[in-house]
């Protein structure tokens, strides 16, 4: 079973890198430190989305296939390799 506050971590942590990567292309006209300070947090949390989905967010019956993040109960996804649905907690 899928701990959904994995998913919902993940989820943030993948909107946090894209508004990151954004910020750092609009202060572009700014000192350096800005920009930098930016990528580099949109990177690093590009990173720890990466990890978490791959460590956290795996098929619960057969291992070999990443489970979509989803925040809450709606459509129900299935493995590409196995065929069962991902099970989420709540």
């Amino acid at each position: 079973m899928i701990k959904r506050v994995y998913a919902r971590i993940s989820i943030v942590l993948i909107i946090l890198s894209i508004v990151c990567i954004i910020l750092c292309g609009i202060l572009g006209n700014l000192p350096v430190v800005y920009p930098i300070v930016f990528a580099s947090l949109g990177v690093l949390f590009l990173g720890v989305f990466t990890v978490l989905r791959i460590v956290m967010l795996k098929c619960p019956s057969c291992s070999k296939t990443l489970a979509s993040p989803q925040w809450s109960k709606g459509r129900t996804f299935y493995c590409s390799y196995c065929g069962k649905p991902y099970e989420y907690d709540k």
